[in-house]
């Protein structure tokens, strides 16, 4: 028999669980965009950034040069494609007010591929959130290539704010848990750590498992 002690028991009416997902959105060009042209992404949010391409700039983002946390919205246009989709989330990524990642209305960005061989940008929110992220142009040059992943939201979640070490119910049911393959402390963009597993209940028997939701009614401890 287990010696553990549980307590701060919730009881939770389970409704449909979801680990969720974070919304991203993938773009290229056709060409590369001239001087004063521009991209803007607008989050879910509705709130936007406007990027501008410079082709000659002391100040523009340059993947090249080291940028400190700078609020610079402005893209120097690299020798090639590939230079400038490096540029872009060289920017974005270090821009201190879009990128705090965990707070709602932020953004990540990558590129497709590598340094060597960029051939596109991602954007991700920062966020579980429905919907999707827009991306908008001015100039002559074309977004090709765009994939739209739509983000959802969490669903299930015990809505006290609290972790749970111990579960009781009865029957099958969908438990939302961390994913164990997941590194919390990820660099770059968001990392989806939660994910859902079904388990078997008896009743009136705790099951020692850290949970965050659940799909049935069931009662929890710590």
């Amino acid at each position: 028999m287990s010696d553990r002690v549980y307590r701060d028991i919730h009881s939770h009416t389970g409704t449909t669980v979801n680990a969720g997902s974070f919304p991203k959105h993938t773009f290229a060009f056709n060409t590369q965009p001239t001087d004063g042209e521009t991209i803007t992404i607008t989050r879910i949010s509705s709130d936007s950034t406007t990027l501008t391409f410079k082709s000659t700039s002391d100040t523009a983002a340059d993947h090249r040069r080291l940028h400190n946390g700078i609020r610079n919205t402005d893209v120097l246009i690299g020798n090639t494609l590939s230079e400038t989709y490096l540029n872009i989330s060289t920017a974005i990524n270090t821009h201190v007010d879009l990128i705090q990642t965990g707070s709602s209305n932020t953004i990540t960005c990558t590129v497709s591929g590598n340094i060597n061989t960029a051939h596109g940008v991602t954007v991700y929110e920062n966020e579980k959130l429905s919907g999707n992220i827009g991306i908008a142009k001015a100039g002559s040059f074309t977004l090709v290539g765009a994939i739209d992943t739509a983000g959802v939201t969490m669903t299930g979640l015990y809505n006290t704010g609290k972790i749970y070490n111990g579960i009781q119910g009865s029957g099958s049911v969908t438990v939302l848990i961390r994913d164990p393959d997941k590194d919390g402390y990820n660099v770059g963009p968001p990392a989806n750590q939660m994910t859902t597993a079904t388990i078997t209940l008896a009743s009136g028997v705790i099951l020692p498992i850290q949970t965050f939701g659940c799909s049935g009614t069931v009662k929890v401890y710590n």
